[in-house]
């Protein structure tokens, strides 16, 4: 959660049931505090080798919103973040798309592979 940044719409209220208040509540990071401090834990990662990122569902929400959060913030994922896999589509049965199509590979997140 983050206390900054586009208002919540309604829609997402009755989602997730989060608002202004419970962001103030609980003490939400803003997004460039919470973006850095996960940019900062993928860095320490990378030093391991390379970083794929998972979500499901996540070539339609997830990496969307980063792409666009972090380029908001003029901040870019480490370089050893080398792609990010959408669980539904291995659940699907489909392909996941290759670098040269893919929505949301690290390129489109900002870098060129």
């Amino acid at each position: 959660m983050a206390n900054d940044g586009p208002s919540i719409s309604e829609y997402s209220y009755n989602i997730h049931h989060i608002d202004e208040t419970l962001l103030q509540a609980e003490g939400a990071p803003s997004q460039r505090e919470g973006m850095t401090r996960m940019l900062n834990f993928l860095e320490e990662q990378a030093s391991h080798g390379p970083v794929v990122l998972v979500a499901h569902n996540g070539f339609a929400f997830d990496c969307k919103y980063l792409h666009h959060t972090l380029k908001r913030l003029r901040l870019a994922l480490p370089t050893n973040v080398a792609h990010f896999v959408d669980t539904l589509q291995l659940a699907s049965g489909r392909r996941q798309p290759t670098t040269s199509s893919a929505l949301c590979t690290a390129g489109r997140l900002g870098r060129t592979l």
